[in-house]
């Protein structure tokens, strides 16, 4: 995963869409074929990664804490892409932002305690508990840092946000991509425009999503709508429409 983070990011350095088309065929591979329902990634304990299409058992999945975590960087990265670019090649935007979210709700948050002082290695869906217990650290601690590391930079990843100049004037395309309580500040013309989200959730389904100091500026507003809305409430998916 951290290997197609960087590869990520040099095509979109380089522009190169050869690698965005690997990366696709890499990602979809994952999510579609090799993912468990927890979002978890790496059913093989053996040499911790993939094993066959389809092959997912419960009690002997692997699932590292690592894995998940480079699942919802490279999530992140793809999402950097230009949508467009994306959807020719198979790949939704809103797909990826789920990814994001369920694993960061599911596999990621799952491997910490509640206190915050103990974390899973792996994350196996069957267990009797005997073998599988939350540690205070490990001999070969990746996860506890990458855990840190992750819920620090958690502001990178509600928003996206994209510039241009259409007639002179400045326009911003902002995409809340989490629903997580946040603000960001966007420099417009050497002044700071702000976005702020204010949620519950995932315990309550109101988000409320309000700009400061946005007046002079004109914005397109993208909100995701879910997945998983999109089937319990067939009237949000508007490829129907």
């Amino acid at each position: 995963m951290y290997f197609l983070c960087g590869a990520s990011d040099v095509g979109l350095h380089l522009n190169d869409t050869s690698l965005l088309a690997a990366l696709v065929r890499l990602y979809r591979d994952v999510i579609e074929k090799k993912m468990y329902v927890t979002y978890g990634i790496g059913s093989v304990p053996r040499w911790e990664g993939f094993g066959d299409a389809y092959d997912l058992p419960n009690d002997t999945a692997f699932c590292e804490t690592c894995a998940d975590i480079g699942l919802l960087y490279l999530s992140h990265r793809l999402l950097r892409w230009d949508w467009n670019a994306l959807v020719e090649y198979g790949l939704s935007p809103g797909v990826i932002a789920d990814i994001m979210e369920g694993a960061l709700y599911n596999s990621i948050s799952g491997s910490v305690s509640i206190d915050g002082r103990s974390f899973f290695y792996s994350n196996p869906l069957q267990t009797s508990g005997r073998s599988t217990t939350r540690k205070d650290w490990f001999d070969t601690s990746c996860c506890p840092p990458n855990v840190a590391r992750l819920f620090c930079s958690l502001g990178e990843y509600p928003f996206m946000v994209k510039k241009r100049v259409r007639e002179g004037k400045i326009m911003l395309t902002i995409a809340v991509v989490l629903y997580i309580d946040s603000r960001a500040e966007i420099k417009v013309g050497g002044e700071n425009v702000t976005i702020i989200v204010k949620t519950g959730w995932p315990w309550t389904g109101q988000i409320d999503v309000s700009f400061k100091n946005a007046q002079n500026v004109e914005v397109d507003l993208l909100l995701r709508v879910p997945g998983w809305a999109k089937v319990l409430f067939p009237r949000f998916d508007q490829s129907k429409q």
